[in-house]
């Protein structure tokens, strides 16, 4: 039997994803009220004169102590025979797949591969920026000797040869599989091999701290940082954007939803962006590390439940169009957040 005929019995019996967490029933866009958002906060004291005058009184507050912050990492080994022979399971039955088996030997070539890029990323971070580290965690799949098991039984998450498997290194360094932070509700959908998908639960994975930031295998860091480089009380995260900007007023019509790389998911999350807070230009975020703080990036995917439910879903990057991309909503629903609470001062 050929792939693509496999494909057509198998999409015949399986369950479809929306049934299985009833996204279908969700709307697109709510608000949520500033008050539900903040009611379980602690200010410091210093918050109301900054934001309404842009006043901080160090005599009174006396300086802020630097900010702990997680790096996070999304990785995987696409070499490994275990993770092929999984995800090749997934593949046949992906709506993306085509009967001559072209989707498969095309995406799969350099998507997963390990480039052992990884190690250098994290001893970057060790040398320059150590003192405000708070975890590193590593996003991972689970493998085993056979096909995915949901029990987890004879799974275990994928972890790099090189790196120890003792205490002192566990506490620094955090292997997570997808098991273990997705909401309950997508739990039902894994395993996912979509990076926006594993994204939009980042900000499950378990932490003492707020504020994550989210790092490629082959970002580095070339020079000593402070924390502040990266996020600090005052002010926030720092962000990054590219000249791209997108500004969707409506889905269809002339202008045809792009189909090229990140620009579709863009093309979405702009669209609800402008449901949400108004229509206004809104540049794409650059590739680097990603500051966020948990809290509002769950506020965020929150803000827009079935996007979020439905993108948790996907389980290889364009088997939607209409999938939202999570940074570029957290990174934009921070600022209009930000620009509510000037208003409101």
């Amino acid at each position: 039997m050929t792939q693509g005929l496999e494909e057509d019995v198998k999409q015949e019996s399986r369950p479809l994803k929306e049934e299985k967490t009833l996204s279908h029933v969700l709307p697109d866009v709510i608000r949520i009220s500033f008050e539900d958002a903040v009611q379980d906060m602690k200010l410091e004291g210093w918050e109301d004169e900054w934001f309404s005058s842009g006043n901080f009184n160090v005599e009174k507050h006396g300086p802020l102590a630097e900010p702990k912050i997680d790096f996070v990492y999304n990785w995987v080994n696409g070499s490994e025979d275990s993770f092929k022979d999984i995800r090749h399971d997934f593949e046949v039955e992906s709506p993306l797949n085509d009967r001559e088996g072209k989707w498969i030997s095309q995406h799969s070539i350099n998507r997963y591969r390990d480039w052992d890029e990884l190690r250098y990323s994290l001893r970057s971070l060790d040398v320059y920026a150590k003192g405000f580290i708070n975890k590193i965690q590593l996003l991972v799949n689970s493998v085993g000797d056979g096909s995915y098991e949901k029990d987890g039984k004879n799974m275990h998450p994928q972890r790099p040869t090189w790196l120890k498997n003792d205490e002192n290194t566990n506490q620094h360094v955090q292997v997570l599989s997808q098991e273990s932070f997705f909401r309950e509700q997508e739990k039902e959908c894994l395993p996912t091999f979509n990076s926006l998908s594993i994204e939009s639960q980042i900000f499950m994975t378990p932490s003492s701290t707020d504020q994550l930031v989210a790092l490629s295998d082959d970002m580095f860091l070339g020079m000593p940082h402070a924390a502040s480089d990266f996020y600090s009380p005052l002010f926030g995260p720092t962000m990054g954007f590219k000249t791209d900007h997108y500004n969707v007023k409506r889905l269809g019509g002339k202008d045809a939803i792009p189909s090229f790389g990140e620009k579709p998911f863009v093309y979405y999350t702009s669209y609800l962006l402008n449901h949400r807070f108004g229509e206004r230009n809104r540049h794409v975020q650059a590739h680097f590390g990603h500051s966020v703080s948990r809290r509002v990036m769950e506020e965020a995917m929150a803000s827009f439940p079935q996007p979020s439910a439905k993108g948790a879903c996907e389980r290889f990057r364009g088997e939607s169009k209409y999938q939202i991309y999570p940074w570029y909503a957290s990174f934009h629903y921070t600022i209009e957040r930000f620009r509510e609470a000037l208003l409101w001062s």
